[in-house]
């Protein structure tokens, strides 16, 4: 489930310009409010999804290793982070906390978004329910975070050696062929990377507010 709705969200472009707005060096980097003025996107931030069942043995929280954020059990929406520390021994305890994918390829581009230290209590970083708001709260406040300038998912057959480029064939293969599993099929046919690139943000106004979502402390 957690790898289905991150597919639904990079689809949706829910993260396009959006901040990396809690930097902590050897620990994570989380992300996940949109600036969407779009109902249907926005209203991803509410929809909630059951945790996923924890493997045994659990996957490990290798770097790069992405998951999400939560705030209680079946509490996952759309905020997720990505693990900067192999030895991050506290990642996994909680039950929203299940890996459904990994950081492929600039990795290293990642280990320097720009930290203002963790979010409150723990440090003077940005204050999660002011971020809903819009983008001005960190531009003015926090002008050097690191943003997500837009997202792909590139889907490729089950058994090539390269990425779908023709749009019927990615619909296609994102469907079961000969098997009623089509949640599990479509998960095995599917494959999504992130590009992180570091550019200076576009203003876009939003209204509301949410509670935040923490995860393990450190």
């Amino acid at each position: 489930l957690g790898y289905d709705r991150a597919v639904e969200l990079y689809e949706t472009d829910f993260f396009d310009e959006s901040h990396f707005f809690r930097a902590v060096p050897n620990f994570l980097v989380q992300f996940g409010i949109t600036y969407s003025q779009d109902k249907a996107v926005r209203d991803l931030m509410e929809k909630e999804i059951p945790d996923d069942p924890q493997l045994d043995p659990p996957i490990k929280f290798e770097v790069g290793v992405m998951s999400y954020a939560g705030s209680g059990p079946n509490s996952r929406t759309s905020q997720m982070f990505i693990n900067y520390n192999a030895e991050n021994s506290a990642l996994g305890e909680n039950p929203w906390e299940t890996p459904f994918g990994i950081v492929e390829e600039g990795m290293e581009n990642v280990k320097k978004f720009h930290s203002y230290g963790d979010m409150p209590p723990w440090g003077k970083g940005p204050v999660q329910g002011k971020i809903y708001s819009g983008p001005q709260y960190i531009n003015n406040n926090f002008p050097l975070i690191d943003k997500m300038k837009s997202c792909t998912v590139q889907r490729i057959q089950a058994g090539s050696e390269g990425y779908v480029k023709d749009p019927a064939v990615r619909e296609a293969t994102a469907r079961s062929e000969g098997s009623g599993d089509d949640e599990e099929e479509e998960q095995e046919d599917d494959e999504w990377k992130d590009d992180f690139e570091e550019e200076e943000d576009d203003e876009v106004e939003q209204d509301g507010d949410e509670p935040p979502q923490d995860i393990a402390e450190e």
